[in-house]
């Protein structure tokens, strides 16, 4: 029901936290099976709470890995000035 709320007040503390989560939500989404997976494996039995943990931290590193490498990626392309046909990028 967020979808049709303008706006939603967090306290500062807390809006890092949302931030990081939201923007790391299709990373946590490619990652959660893989993880609960896992947790599975290693723990014998399921235990949803901490695969749900395991999970949002492994989606977040992986959000970061992809912006570090896209930030490198597109320096490179920048600095070398790389042309595909008659395309300069």
């Amino acid at each position: 029901m967020l979808l049709l709320v303008r706006e939603v007040w967090v306290v500062a503390p807390l809006r890092t936290i949302v931030a990081e989560i939201a923007s790391a939500s299709m990373f946590i989404y490619l990652s959660h099976y893989m993880v609960i997976s896992l947790v599975t494996k290693i723990f014998g039995e399921r235990m949803p709470w901490v695969g749900f943990e395991i999970a949002l931290i492994v989606g977040i590193i992986f959000a970061h890995v992809y912006d570090w490498g896209d930030t490198k990626v597109r320096k490179m392309i920048k600095l070398r000035k790389f042309t595909f046909g008659d395309v300069k990028i």
